[in-house]
């Protein structure tokens, strides 16, 4: 559940550098699972910590569970990167690499990778923040 909850805080932290502190009700946050939710673990860790945010900090946010098919998660990031959202997070190392293409392609998106970490000396990433977890 802890990472969950730093997914959340995250978001708050994002909110609090953005100066948006005053406007966090009505943040538009995606948050994107490359599986699906009720593994009990993982990304219903994540799912709760956008939970929580939505209740402390009164942000609009979407849970996108894309499934297993690793086919649809590149497409699935793109669309949504497309549309009005304020921050979308991603999970895992499966989505590194799809992350860094999509975030190249919408500079002006602010992206979260958690559990995994973009390659910053490719250029054009300042759009992502990467968390990375200690497994001790």
């Amino acid at each position: 559940m802890k990472r969950g909850l730093v997914v959340g805080l995250l978001v708050a932290v994002l909110v609090t550098a953005m100066g948006l502190s005053a406007a966090a009700q009505g943040m538009r946050v995606a948050l994107l699972i490359n599986g699906t939710l009720g593994d009990r673990s993982f990304f219903d860790s994540a799912n709760a910590g956008i939970e929580m945010a939505r209740r402390e900090l009164g942000i609009n946010a979407r849970v996108i569970e894309m499934g297993d098919d690793p086919s649809r998660w590149e497409p699935t990031l793109a669309d949504i990167a497309e549309g009005n959202w304020d921050v979308i997070i991603v999970g895992t190392w499966q989505m590194t690499e799809h992350l860094e293409k999509v975030a190249r392609e919408n500079p002006d998106k602010r992206f979260i990778l958690f559990d995994s970490e973009v390659d910053y000396s490719q250029g054009g990433l300042d759009n992502v923040y990467s968390i990375l977890y200690k497994q001790n």
